[in-house]
């Protein structure tokens, strides 16, 4: 698989509005889109439609059905799915795990080691079953042969080609369905997981706070409450993954200094890195909802201020860009955060999602005290 590389910084000129005192929403930013890469697409489906298989091949084997809906039941990250990881676990029914497994080897010798090391990560298949309450409730769970989706990227007018078994135990393409149509039979996701690491373990999602650091002079910065007004997320891939790349900078950038001081908060804001930090997984039903999350995005926020010939002024800023995470293949998306004064520079990152982000702005240590938005990413701050 090729590798996308970006230079690590870069600083480009654009042409921008100046910034309100309260809400950043004035500012013009320049966002480019890196494209899908194709070949990628290509060899996710190829190779999740072996996993689409092999489950298909499972169904009517006595109990793995049992064990489907019993693991899909634990929404182990907050929505209706189960990695195949989990149903390959032969800690709970030996049998089914291993013929599973054994499925999957005698379709691809390389099926379970496919999506190790894609771009210095691994990626984990699950199985998700849009709607599993309600249709449980309808009694509508395991009466026919489920319709499976092989979902990597967005289609138009979000209908999915669905597929089946057919004779000789090899998948067929079927009909396309809608979110209509998943509301009321039952549709098998077969897709990447967004919300598992490295080791197929939950995203650490709230980094949660009261209030100072134990020990340090300096106080902490959080969302208080937060709300998206759109999903930003397929149907078929359940909630929103809501995140964000942070970055540390004075007022003007440097424009006043030798050396480049926009730096990134953490390793997940490193600007070649896509996946950014997780704020908060959204469920559906919570889209245009306030949540009170109490997420800290900045520890221990010095005040500083810069002595410029006209005066001292407040340097340090919070600069941002809350998106909704999609994994690979989804392609990245570069951005150029916008300088909160008049020096025309920029931040570069880039960031993975389908969509465009919700909110990219910054925020004065000065004001941060009570900042809020109510555009896009909505939120209140408290410091």
């Amino acid at each position: 698989m090729k590798k996308m590389t970006y230079p690590r910084w870069s600083f480009v000129l654009v042409v921008l509005i100046l910034s309100s005192c309260q809400e950043s929403g004035l500012i013009a930013p320049r966002e480019e889109i890196v494209a899908d890469n194709l070949k990628d697409i290509e060899f996710a489906q190829d190779n999740l439609k072996l996993y689409a298989q092999s489950a298909l091949t499972m169904q009517n084997e006595s109990g793995f059905r049992a064990d489907l809906y019993a693991a899909v039941e634990e929404a182990f990250d907050g929505e209706k799915n189960v990695l195949f990881k989990t149903l390959m676990d032969d800690s709970k029914n030996p049998k089914n795990a291993r013929s599973l497994k054994d499925n999957l080897q005698q379709l691809s010798s390389t099926a379970l080691t496919a999506f190790n090391n894609i771009e210095g990560y691994n990626y984990y298949p699950q199985v998700y079953i849009p709607f599993y309450e309600e249709l449980k409730t309808a009694g509508k769970l395991g009466k026919s042969e489920p319709k499976v989706i092989v979902y990597t990227h967005n289609l138009p007018n979000s209908e999915y080609p669905t597929y089946t078994l057919n004779s000789d135990g090899s998948l067929t393409e079927g009909q396309s369905v809608s979110e209509d149509f998943a509301k009321e039979n039952e549709v098998w996701v077969v897709s990447i997981s967004e919300r598992v690491d490295d080791n197929g373990a939950v995203k650490e999602e709230i980094d949660s706070d009261n209030g100072r650091t134990q020990g340090v002079s300096f106080p902490n910065a959080r969302f208080q409450t937060m709300k998206i007004t759109s999903h930003k997320e397929e149907w078929v891939a359940g909630g929103s993954e809501v995140s964000i790349k942070r970055y540390m900078s004075f007022f003007w950038f440097d424009q006043h200094s030798s050396n480049p001081v926009a730096k990134e908060y953490s390793i997940e804001d490193a600007p070649d890195d896509g996946s950014g930090k997780r704020v908060k997984d959204v469920k559906r039903s919570d889209v245009d909802n306030t949540l009170t999350i109490n997420w800290t995005y900045v520890v221990n926020w010095p005040n500083q201020s810069y002595q410029f010939d006209f005066g001292s002024v407040h340097t340090d800023f919070f600069y941002y860009v809350v998106f909704e995470y999609d994994a690979w293949p989804t392609g990245l998306r570069n951005a150029y955060i916008p300088d909160a004064g008049v020096s025309g520079n920029t931040i570069y990152t880039c960031y993975r999602s389908a969509d465009t982000y919700y909110k990219m702005s910054n925020i004065p240590e000065s004001g941060a005290d009570g900042w809020s938005s109510t555009s896009g990413f909505h939120f209140t701050s408290q410091y």
